[in-house]
């Protein structure tokens, strides 16, 4: 099972949402980073860090919200 983590902004901004349909892709312009979309204009930005467990996959998550959250870090 991967572990986690959220960034402080991540969730902020996902008690805020709701969610519905689900696809991923990775953002051109910021190597690394994967946008998982929904619901037409639901938005939430992730990537691999550092393994926490060995052999395990450890996700951050990055920003979470409208297609606005592309435009920051």
């Amino acid at each position: 099972m991967p572990t986690y983590e959220a960034t402080p902004r991540f969730t902020a901004d996902h008690h805020r949402l709701t969610r519905a349909g689900l696809r991923i892709k990775g953002i051109r312009s910021a190597r690394g980073v994967f946008e998982l979309t929904w619901d037409g204009n639901g938005r939430a930005t992730w990537s691999y860090g550092p393994q926490i467990v060995s052999g395990e996959q450890h996700v951050v998550w990055r920003r979470i919200g409208t297609h606005d959250i592309l435009t920051g870090p």
